[in-house]
């Protein structure tokens, strides 16, 4: 992992690019290692241990880990799953994270992060953004709000939860999503930040992050990307004056199929859900880059003298 062009993301970062090889994935490795020492070193805690088992109040449904989940309104037609930690307070006040992927519907390389964020007492919200209606000739069609609405209609939806601190939200955008980031109004955007990974860098996201310069933002891509060429993510990290980690050897999607056993998946383009790009699954970069962005979200999310 290379940080890149834009505000300082570690002061222990390297200081140089890594070439994709043998030796650049053993430093990766170590480096991963680093990240996630960083971490427990930071003084980041999960909310007190003084726990509540969760009740049935919560009306919601406990799964394997313990974690309650029900579903949110997202605005009158689209729906959300939040999930909460396994053990949160009775009078909770948590720090939640938004997760919005690539097109309107489920996807799940959403696990890959819920899994980490519950485990570090994090509420998350999962978007879902397909639903359909009634065509013209009788049957059904697929229908999704505008992607520069996404961000609003979960940022109410959290709003809305009153386990969630309104200060402390934060949103995880992959693909179509981290451009519904950036694409969004400026009222929407979460005190805690946003991480956008591999958004389809191009000029029509560098004029729109111009506005957002006072947000705290990480752009996270790989180089061996076309839909995330250098030069255009360069500009892009420029434009908004947001932190940029560059993945050595790393395609788009990298995260996408962590959970399966295939490496090669056809995915949307985030610049046109109509044309498709190959992603190309790299567990071992997909956990390094999530402890990149849990050392960026993480410091951000943490209580503020005044709050609980």
């Amino acid at each position: 992992m290379s940080a890149v062009a834009g505000k300082p993301l570690s002061p222990r970062r390297p200081a140089a690019r890594l070439a994709p090889h043998a030796a650049t994935r053993r430093r990766l490795v170590r480096l991963g290692c680093g990240v996630a020492l960083g971490l427990l070193l930071s003084g980041y805690s999960a909310p007190a241990p003084a726990f509540a088992a969760p009740s049935d109040e919560a009306g919601g449904e406990q799964d394997m880990s313990g974690s309650i989940t029900r579903s949110v309104p997202l605005g009158p037609d689209f729906a959300a799953l939040l999930s909460l930690p396994r053990a949160t307070p009775a009078r909770a006040s948590l720090p939640a994270v938004i997760l919005l992927s690539d097109g309107p519907g489920k996807d799940r390389r959403s696990e890959l992060y819920m899994m980490r964020l519950l485990a570090l007492g994090l509420a998350v919200l999962d978007a879902d953004f397909e639903s359909t209606r009634t065509g013209e000739w009788g049957g059904t069609e697929p229908v999704a709000p505008a992607v520069g609405q996404r961000l609003g209609l979960a940022i109410a939806a959290l709003r809305g939860a009153e386990e969630i601190d309104p200060a402390r939200i934060a949103v995880i955008g992959l693909g179509e999503g981290a451009r519904a980031v950036l694409l969004a109004p400026g009222d929407a955007m979460p005190q805690g930040g946003a991480v956008l990974l591999y958004p389809g860098c191009d000029a029509i996201l560098a004029e729109a992050a111009r506005r957002l310069a006072a947000v705290p933002l990480l752009l996270l891509h790989g180089d061996d990307d076309p839909t995330n060429a250098m030069e255009a993510c360069a500009a892009l990290a420029a434009a908004g004056g947001m932190d940029r980690a560059v993945l050595p050897g790393a395609s788009y999607g990298w995260d996408v199929t962590a959970f399966r056993s295939t490496r090669l998946t056809i995915m949307p383009d985030p610049r046109d859900p109509l044309r498709r790009v190959a992603g190309r699954s790299e567990p071992m970069l997909a956990q390094i880059a999530l402890d990149w962005v849990l050392s960026f979200l993480l410091p951000r999310l943490q209580p503020t003298e005044g709050i609980n």
